[in-house]
């Protein structure tokens, strides 16, 4: 079954539409930067991303970067559908203000499922590159990479599957993508156990969060 990424809920889906699109654009952009696939393919603004081996959804849709490059939605479709079935990989669309009208009206007339919707938040840093705190009983601690990936196993990552050797092989492959300044964090309770472990970029003068594992 093909889906997009949204969560079924009692409540509709809030599928918004901001006049500015700007900032979904830079979104999207530190995205691509943010965590790289292993495979591009580009139609346009049509942007397919595959990772064998990874069973995250992000390295693994198709992401729209223009609403306006809506020409033939239903051919170019069919051919990303075809693309994902030859690499044996589930089709997802992850959706974004910047998905053209015409494409979101073809998805809806065909029934795909959504799930998985996602919750963008934003913070302001300091000139310094300094943070809130976040309160006395926490420590965010830097790590290198291996020790993140050792601690994003030990919380169970953000599922089973994504814990197993081989998604932490092509989640490392993954990051060693990253053409930015990645910050791999650790989020440290009172024992000084992980509890949230985070993944950000510094790009263009910003930090931009990746991704999050929770402790189980």
């Amino acid at each position: 079954m093909e889906t997009t990424e949204a969560e079924l809920l009692d409540d509709p889906i809030r599928r918004e539409r901001p006049e500015d699109l700007s900032d979904i654009f830079l979104l999207e952009q530190a995205n691509l930067t943010a965590f790289p696939s292993l495979m591009l393919h580009f139609d346009g603004a049509w942007l397919t991303w595959l990772s064998l081996g990874n069973p995250v959804r992000r390295v693994n849709s198709l992401n729209i970067y223009d609403p306006a490059d809506d020409r033939d939605v239903e051919a170019r479709l069919e051919r990303a559908v075809v693309r994902f079935a030859d690499a044996d990989i589930p089709m997802h669309l992850r959706w974004t203000p910047l998905v053209p009208q015409a494409l979101d009206d073809l998805i809806d007339a065909r029934g795909w499922q959504r799930y998985a919707q996602t919750e963008v938040w934003s913070v302001a840093i300091a000139g310094d590159g300094t943070v809130p705190d976040t309160s006395a009983e926490n420590e965010i601690v830097r790590l290198p990479r291996g020790e993140w990936l050792r601690d994003f196993a030990a919380v169970g990552g953000t599922g089973a599957d994504k814990v197993t050797p081989g998604a932490l092989a092509t989640l490392r492959a993954s990051l060693e993508k990253v053409p930015a300044e990645l910050l791999a964090l650790s989020l440290r309770g009172e024992d000084g156990d992980p509890q949230v472990m985070l993944l950000a970029v510094c790009d263009g003068g910003a930090c931009r969060d990746l991704r999050r594992g929770d402790r189980a």
